[in-house]
């Protein structure tokens, strides 16, 4: 599979380590009552080919089919990147 990094639609490269964390809905128990609270943002790491800025908004595109927007939320030694999926759509 072949994961390439777009940041603002200029592409920065092929990324490595891709890591898709799907984060399901949680229940709880509050005050004797069961909630199901809201399904979180999934979340996905991996390692770019170049050094990012946590503040951009990024694209991935899985083997010209996926695209997932994602958010970077934690960017460690300028490549090693956590973020937050926003959107997933086929294209």
């Amino acid at each position: 599979m072949g994961y390439v990094l777009y940041e603002n639609g200029k592409k920065i490269g092929e990324i490595e380590d891709w890591v898709l964390i799907d984060r399901p809905a949680v229940t709880k128990m509050v005050l004797g009552k069961e909630i199901t609270t809201p399904k979180p943002k999934d979340q996905c790491t991996f390692v770019s080919p170049k050094p990012v800025d946590r503040r951009g908004t990024f694209s991935v595109i899985e083997d010209q089919k996926i695209e997932y927007v994602i958010k970077a939320t934690y960017v460690k030694h300028s490549t090693n990147v956590t973020a937050d999926v926003l959107e997933k759509r086929k294209i």
